[in-house]
């Protein structure tokens, strides 16, 4: 964050517009499963089920041009790009849900359950409308918390990605160039931060990459939640 972004004045978005950006995202996520199931006739049934709920719900408004053409996509011609970053957008709903009181974030190295969080925030539910009605926003010091958790985390991450090397993480978080960072719930070993309990510059390739992924769409998603752009996929991720 530069100081150019410091003085923007961000507007968070209110709890009933968390709530249909959680729904249009577990749409698209929801769509991007379908891409891959191996039962092509209940495939077809919940398309058309999701569908039918998009309109029973009025979820057109909230759903960007983008996410709409790739919900009405015909099953099997949704292409691989779409359909992978339709999965990972997951990571993005747990923290939505979370957000709204409803589930619990997974570890930074832990991917959620799609299909538990849709459920907690009533995602297909024919009385959806109704039971949103209770749901409420967590305090804005527990976004603030995980937002400059996420923000550390991620920069953590893309840091190694470009310069992999060791790293006393335990000593930056206390005075980083953007400010302190709570290390609270992250794992650390030998200082740096964890993956799968390992140091980030020993863990594996391939689970170092899993971590990147879950970092973006969860940073994407608080900083949604924290007012920095009102078109989801606008929002930016830099570190």
């Amino acid at each position: 964050m530069n100081e150019e972004e410091s003085d923007i004045e961000l507007v968070p978005p209110t709890k009933d517009r968390v709530v249909r950006r959680a729904w249009a995202i577990a749409a698209v996520t929801c769509r991007a499963f379908l891409e891959i199931s191996d039962n092509p006739h209940e495939a077809a049934a919940i398309h058309s089920r999701l569908l039918a709920w998009i309109d029973t719900v009025g979820l057109h408004s909230e759903l960007e041009p983008a996410e709409l053409e790739m919900i009405e996509t015909e099953l099997g011609e949704l292409d691989q790009r779409a359909t992978t970053n339709g999965t990972w957008r997951a990571e993005g709903l747990v923290v939505l849900a979370w957000a709204l009181g409803k589930a619990e974030i997974p570890p930074h190295d832990r991917i959620s359950n799609p299909y538990e969080v849709s459920d907690s925030i009533y995602f297909l539910s024919q009385d959806a409308l109704n039971l949103s009605k209770n749901l409420r926003l967590r305090e804005p010091e527990e976004l603030a918390e995980f937002s400059e958790q996420q923000l550390g985390l991620h920069w953590r991450i893309r840091d190694y990605s470009l310069t992999p090397q060791e790293m006393d993480f335990r000593k930056f978080a206390t005075k980083t160039w953007f400010g302190t960072m709570s290390l609270k719930g992250i794992p650390l070993a030998d200082d740096d931060l964890a993956i799968n309990g390992m140091p980030i510059s020993v863990a594996p390739e391939s689970e170092f990459q899993l971590c990147q992924s879950i970092a973006m769409e969860r940073h994407q998603a608080i900083n949604w939640l924290d007012g920095w752009d009102e078109i989801y996929s606008q929002v930016d991720t830099s570190t």
